[in-house]
């Protein structure tokens, strides 16, 4: 049956470290490129106009809300997405390869790591950095 989602052929837990990390980062990469695809079809159904069909529907984002069970705030989200990615073809192609993702950096990404108090004394000869060479 074209389209069915196969078995896993291994329990996840008989995995490997390595084995698990690459399943994650590749099916983190499928959803980018499913998300990229989903994206292009609000895009496009804005473009036409298709939402203005309807009585009572007020904008795409509210057509989009409405139909498939979407927060008004996240479909507006979606669209804006959506028209930026039609115009941005380098960023959307690699989007739809799922080299990227939609979503945005933590807000603290650029920041370095804190550095410990200096009150706070931590010792070198502990078992903690035993058989590192220190």
């Amino acid at each position: 049956m074209p389209g069915a989602v196969a078995p896993f052929p291994t329990s996840i837990d008989a995995l490997s470290d390595h084995q698990v990390e690459t399943a994650l980062l590749g099916i983190a990469g499928h959803i980018a490129a499913a998300q990229c695809r989903f994206l292009q079809f609000p895009a496009e159904f804005d473009a036409r106009k298709l939402w203005a069909v309807c009585d009572g529907v007020t904008s795409c984002a509210h057509r989009v809300s409405w139909k498939i069970g979407m927060n008004i705030r996240t479909a507006d989200e979606h669209l804006r997405t959506a028209r930026a990615l039609r115009k941005l073809p380098v960023i959307t192609q690699a989007f739809g390869a799922g080299e990227l993702t939609s979503r945005p950096a933590p807000r603290n990404a650029h920041r370095p790591p804190p550095t410990p108090h200096p009150s706070r004394r931590t010792s070198s000869s502990g078992p903690a950095n035993r058989n590192r060479g220190w």
